[in-house]
């Protein structure tokens, strides 16, 4: 499919999209709340120390602690009982110590301590606590520890003093009477002694009111995530997206549909069914048109009026060779057939004739279709008179005996289905009198049945010059115009063309369209300035074509073929705006 027939079968399918919209619409609405929350924005706080040089222990330790330690202290134990107390929490201290992340990097020598929320003011205060608290617990236990050590090393000290002593006493004041061995053990006390008393100088000289930890930087509030895009939350910015969406699925579903669809939609996919050219697409008529009444007249200039008219000038240029036709040229049989019924075949002859007879030509309309005969209602408004004779009789009288005048200037019929005979009788009969009447009179328009319905049309094509095949839009189905096209080829057709009905690219258009094509150019109808005269070649006394849609009761004016003129002017644009109502219609219910 070309994108223009994708666009064409998203319009024709605008009812899927439209529920496929709706229901999109809807289950967006219920599924979003009335009153959503609030967009919460992240934020995250870093409070960062770094680790100075610790002049006894160097970077990897914190006072007399391992710098691997550091996150547990300040997660467990004393610091997150202190934050709490600091910050009024009223929870477990665990809950707030969950809350923040202390991590060591020994490459840059930082700790930093990292807390996330939707408060700024509140991860601030927790990380900057958690740093502080920490700070001086590691404080309080460096000296706590200092002490202890030192406490410890007193004692030892002053053990070592008494050894000392004790060893000194044991040794005379007369070196030469002193024993080796009690010397050895003054010595060793004293050396001991000596030791004790280096770390006890060394443990009070150091500063125990500091710790090798500075604050780097305080902890700030970042918003995360940069404020980009937010899904929607409310139903006034859903419901548009859900529509949206909606009727993108239902665009699919469309295409999906049109594809299993196999109906003729359009003109380029009936010629390839109908392996023929299309003559001419007509527009959607109102029901009461169909079959029922002659649309070709001289009065007649609208739409579908210029339509048949356009089918009559295909035909006759498929005959010519597209030369213009001589006067006394005769067409000799136009079969009009369809794939199915109710597909336009019987309007489409009937109008056929009449553009036809608008030429000057005598016509003969023909009825062929006998298991469903409607022709003949439409063509003549009053009593049609009897047949010459019985089933016997078409032997022995010529066809033209058989032949009726009907209510359009120039075109007779010729029905045999008042006879008491089958169809098949009928029809052979027919074909006959068809096949004489072609050099008698100048065109034969025949109104067969369906081929669906019977193969009986097919007798009529050896004798036909053209067949025309009727496929109607969304009626129609591929299968149905390819078998109607194998079987007219089968039996023989010599020149086949089609002519669609229902289509939407020639819809009828306003009721002032044949103004353009009035005799006397533009009228102005209402203000009655201009009246049309009867056609030359239509003798006084016989009634005009639209004369048959007269209604009752209305005073008849034999100039404006049996209307009065402003009756006439306010009929046929009723008439076509009604059409146009029920084309818009009939093809949205399709």
């Amino acid at each position: 499919m070309e994108p223009v027939e994708y666009l064409r079968a998203l319009v024709r399918r605008w009812p899927i999209i439209a529920v496929a919209a709706l229901i999109g619409a809807a289950l967006t609405y219920a599924g979003t709340d009335a009153r959503p929350a609030p967009i919460e924005i992240t934020y995250q706080a870093v409070n960062t120390l770094l680790v100075t040089d610790n002049a006894n222990n160097g970077f990897m330790r914190v006072g007399s602690l391992s710098l691997n330690q550091v996150p547990t202290l300040a997660t467990t134990g004393v610091v997150p009982e202190r934050v709490a107390k600091v910050l009024d929490y009223q929870g477990a201290p665990a809950a707030l110590a969950a809350r923040v992340a202390v991590n060591v990097d020994p490459n840059s020598m930082t700790v930093t301590f990292t807390s996330t929320g939707i408060n700024p003011d509140e991860i601030v205060r927790l990380s900057d606590a958690f740093s502080d608290q920490t700070v001086k617990y590691l404080l309080e236990k460096q000296l706590s520890d200092r002490n202890a050590r030192l406490t410890k090393i007193q004692d030892l000290v002053a053990k070592k003093l008494v050894a000392l002593q004790d060893a000194q006493a044991k040794v005379p004041r007369d070196p030469t009477q002193a024993d080796p061995v009690d010397v050895a053990q003054r010595d060793s006390a004293s050396r001991a002694y000596q030791t004790a008393l280096d770390q006890q100088t060394q443990l009070l000289d150091t500063d125990a009111g500091e710790i090798n930890l500075t604050l780097q930087q305080s902890a700030q509030p970042v918003q995360l995530g940069g404020g980009g895009f937010t899904l929607p939350r409310t139903r006034k910015q859903r419901v548009p997206l859900g529509t949206g969406l909606g009727a993108l699925l239902g665009a699919g579903l469309a295409l999906v549909v049109e594809r299993l669809d196999s109906r003729l939609r359009e003109r380029r996919r009936a010629e390839e069914a109908f392996a023929a050219p299309v003559l001419v697409e007509f527009p959607v008529l109102a029901r009461r048109q169909r079959g029922r009444r002659i649309l070709v007249g001289p009065e007649h200039h609208h739409a579908v009026a210029e339509d048949f008219r356009s089918l009559r000038t295909s035909v006759m240029f498929m005959q010519t060779g597209g030369e213009q036709a001589g006067v006394h040229q005769k067409f000799g049989v136009i079969m009009i057939t369809s794939p199915g019924p109710g597909e336009g075949k019987t309007t489409t002859a009937m109008n056929l004739a009449a553009a036809f007879a608008e030429t000057g030509r005598r016509v003969v309309l023909v009825n062929a279709d006998f298991r469903r005969p409607t022709i003949v209602k439409a063509v003549i408004a009053a009593g049609r008179p009897p047949l010459p004779g019985g089933l016997m009789s078409l032997t022995r009288l010529p066809p033209s005996e058989f032949l009726v005048p009907t209510d359009v200037p120039g075109v007779d019929l010729l029905d045999l289905a008042p006879l008491a005979a089958s169809a098949g009788d009928l029809t052979r009969a027919t074909v006959k009198m068809a096949a004489q009447l072609r050099h008698e009179v100048d065109v034969v328009v025949v109104d067969t049945p369906p081929l669906a319905v019977t193969t009986e049309a097919l007798e009529f094509v050896p004798i036909s010059e053209v067949v025309i095949l009727i496929g109607r839009i969304g009626v129609t189905s591929t299968e149905g115009a390819k078998r109607a096209a194998e079987l007219v080829q089968f039996a023989g057709a010599k020149r086949v063309g089609v002519a669609l009905t229902a289509s939407g690219s020639s819809r009828v258009r306003g009721a002032r369209y044949y103004d353009y094509y009035s005799d006397a150019g533009p009228r102005t109808r209402r203000s009655g300035e201009h009246r049309p005269s009867v056609p030359a070649a239509m003798p006084a006394d016989q009634p005009a074509l639209a004369s048959q849609t007269a209604p009752r009761n209305v005073p008849l004016d034999p100039l404006m073929g049996g209307r009065s003129p402003g009756v006439t002017d306010q009929l046929d644009d009723l008439d076509l705006l009604l059409a146009d109502l029920d084309a818009r219609t009939e093809h949205d219910d399709q």
